[in-house]
């Protein structure tokens, strides 16, 4: 920031809002988090023979029946986590020092009541602290792409974060909002275009990959746009910068099924698969259904769930600046891609669970698309009403994704409507038996027939919850501290930011001038 603006950075708040409205809330398990945390926990704990290895076979007891989870791979008559490597390889450094330290003190990790805890403080570092560093990043991003508009900058990180699916889905160990933050943290590098630039966009895109499959669409996306604007340098840069991300990610494959390139779903849980789909996985049986409900139905609808994106119509019929068209372009390409990707996936609803979650790692690039629209009160007379319409939906979209996050991302499959059971919920006081508000109770991680006290009692809370507070009054201390980030955060924008545009910033993008 310049001399004259505040002390306190727009981008440490940003990071500090992010923490605390993700790490407020603890809404468990179900079978997508045991399945990363079985990972963790088998490879870190001395007490079997899974110890430094990947497998799993210690917590599936009954795989037919789903316990501890139903979401494995079976290769080589060993059981492994049916999903990508990343958020489970991020957490074990973690997990080894908080288990180690619990022994010191001379508690019991392996205890249900401990994991249930653990399993909280690992995702606050495996995801709720990666979207805070990716924000920062977007705010930046946002920067080089309309120089000095600190305001607006601010007002879409806020949108990203609290008016789409990434924070609720910060508070379950999913590993979408991982990938999402690095992907963010990707583009940002990628677009400042500088050789070493290159570099760490290559090496957060691969992480990406490493956290969730589907996001080679984002490195292909990348690739295209430097290979067509001939950008040799960087392309190599980025290669090189992917280059130990695909290490790890064929070394761990190579352990766990035995080839350097190869994914977990090939050896998928049978309950997954579709007979005549590629892989048992994509095919177009289901597209007709899948386009609606993955676009306007209340089931898993996008624009049901976030209104707010409503808005990528009047962006996509905006100009922007020559220099930057290729990100115009390359986020066009993001949101088509994963989109055509989820509709022939044969689980394109995403099972149990709130919203079109495969779509999150796209969410970055719909919110950028954003910035091309002019939100000022002297705007065209055209756009003029994008203003005060943005705002309603992005108001709508944040109450969605508040409720989403109070209650839980996870809730039946055969639910049709699941925005309408958090709202009826909560306006009618639902608790559950521990006077809690959460639909369901999470799935206890090691053995199943432990419900009681105190494992069942916590293993979904908010932190109001932990300080006595009941129902609705556990969330006021959630809006006071969002409230005053966001308050903070306005005063932090309140005079345009200097210094945000080096002199190589727009390498990238500035190849349409020539």
């Amino acid at each position: 920031m310049s001399s004259g603006n505040p002390i306190i950075r727009a981008e440490l708040v940003l990071f500090l809002l992010a923490v605390f409205a993700g790490a407020y809330f603890n809404n468990g398990t179900a079978w997508n988090h045991v399945s990363r945390l079985d990972t963790i926990f088998a490879f870190v704990e001395p007490t079997s023979a899974d110890h430094l290895s990947f497998r799993i076979d210690r917590f599936i007891t009954e795989p037919e029946a789903g316990i501890n989870t139903g979401d494995w791979a079976l290769y080589d008559n060993h059981y492994y986590s049916n999903k990508a490597p990343g958020a489970a390889l991020l957490g074990i450094p973690i997990y080894f020092v908080i288990y180690h330290f619990e022994k010191l003190l001379g508690i019991q990790p392996e205890d249900e009541f401990a994991s249930q805890i653990n399993a909280y403080f690992l995702n606050i570092f495996v995801s709720v602290v990666p979207v805070g560093m990716a924000l920062a990043c977007f705010y930046r991003l946002l920067l080089l792409l309309r120089p000095g508009d600190t305001r607006k900058a601010a007002v879409l990180t806020v949108t990203l974060f609290l008016g789409t699916l990434l924070f609720p889905y910060t508070t379950q160990l999913w590993g979408h909002s991982t990938a999402a933050a690095w992907v963010i943290i990707a583009v940002y590098f990628f677009v400042r275009g500088g050789l070493r630039d290159g570099i760490a966009s290559g090496f957060f895109a691969g992480l990406a990959v490493a956290t969730e499959y589907s996001c080679i669409l984002t490195v292909l996306s990348l690739v295209t746009v430097l290979a067509a604007n001939r950008k040799w340098p960087q392309l190599g840069m980025l290669c090189l910068g992917g280059l130990a991300p695909l290490v790890v990610f064929a070394v761990y494959h190579k352990m766990c099924f035995g080839q350097f390139i190869t994914f977990a779903n090939r050896y998928n849980n049978p309950y997954f698969l579709d007979a005549g789909y590629a892989a048992g996985l994509f095919g177009w049986a289901t597209v007709k259904e899948a386009i609606p409900g993955l676009t306007i139905s209340s089931y898993r609808g996008l624009f049901v769930h976030m209104p707010v994106l409503l808005l990528i119509g009047p962006a996509l019929a905006c100009r922007w600046p020559r220099g930057c068209r290729s990100i115009y372009w390359l986020c066009i390409g993001n949101i088509a891609g994963y989109l055509l990707l989820n509709l022939i996936f044969n689980g394109w609803h995403g099972g149990a669970c709130c919203g079109p979650r495969y779509q999150i790692p796209a969410l970055p690039f719909y919110v950028l698309l954003l910035s091309g629209l002019p939100l000022s009160p002297r705007s065209p007379g055209k756009f003029r009403i994008v203003r005060p319409v943005g705002m309603a939906l992005l108001l709508v979209s944040g109450a969605n994704m508040f409720v989403c996050a109070v209650v839980s991302p996870v809730i039946p499959q055969n639910v049709p409507k699941p925005l309408k059971v958090y709202y009826v919920g909560l306006s009618e006081g639902y608790l559950n038996a521990w006077g809690r508000i959460h639909l369901v109770s999470a799935l206890p991680m090691r053995n199943e027939s432990l419900r009681a006290d105190p494992v069942m009692r916590f293993s979904a809370f908010n932190l109001g919850e932990l300080a006595g507070l009941r129902g609705l009054a556990s969330l006021v201390p959630w809006m006071i501290g969002v409230g005053l980030g966001l308050g903070m955060l306005g005063y932090a924008t309140t005079r345009g930011e200097d210094g945000i545009v080096s002199e190589n910033a727009r390498a990238i993008v500035e190849n349409d001038n020539n």
